[in-house]
């Protein structure tokens, strides 16, 4: 098995731990499963965006964490093959870590006596230009498909970063639509080449 694991001590109170994983959980639209006669949580279809998995427990005051991509095959959040997603997804689970450090009083109030706020991550920002980047790639790509591989490349790129987040389903709609651009963009450039090869 070629997967990420970490054993993060945190000594924070069970119900912070839980609220902060199903928050990162729900944000990036994981949903569980059985995998192989185990229990985990399962991210993305393996086709259109890559299949995202994770594994964890909260024992005695330590975060046991497993994560790994791919459908067929597991691999581990470094390589070269599907580097981009590997590298946003790895970021993000680092960041989660780092939240959950984050100081909290064991009575969930701060010396003056107000609820203490929570930090949880969220990277939305980038969804919604990937989706106005994708469907502009697909108009452009069919006029001028150098544009529509740039513009289709950008939106693929920023898709993945925003899925996660809590715009997950504008982001994965992103990457679908990114998809689509690149290829009608790239049949576009090789149908005119072909075309003025034949022509001239």
């Amino acid at each position: 098995m070629a997967r990420w694991v970490r054993d993060e001590v945190l000594n924070q109170p069970a119900d912070f731990v839980d609220f902060l994983m199903n928050d990162y959980l729900m944000k990036n639209g994981f949903k569980q499963t059985e995998r192989k006669g185990e229990q985990v949580w399962k991210e993305g279809d393996g086709y259109f965006a890559m299949a995202r998995f994770l594994k964890y427990s909260y024992i005695n005051g330590v975060l046991h964490l497993e994560a790994w991509v791919g459908l067929f095959r597991e691999n581990a959040l470094k390589g070269f093959v599907g580097s981009l997603p590997k590298k946003f997804y790895r970021e993000s689970l680092e960041e989660l870590l780092r939240l959950l450090h984050q100081p909290i009083p064991q009575n969930g109030m701060d010396q003056t006596g107000h609820p203490v706020v929570v930090q949880v991550p969220d990277h939305s920002g980038p969804a919604v230009p990937a989706m106005v980047l994708g469907i502009l790639g697909i108009a452009i790509g069919l006029l001028i498909p150098i544009v529509g591989v740039i513009l289709s490349g950008i939106a693929m790129s920023l898709g993945q970063r925003a899925r996660n987040s809590s715009k997950y389903g504008i982001a994965r709609s992103a990457v679908i639509l990114g998809t689509i651009g690149m290829v009608i963009s790239l049949l576009n450039w090789i149908g005119g080449i072909i075309l003025n090869f034949l022509l001239f």
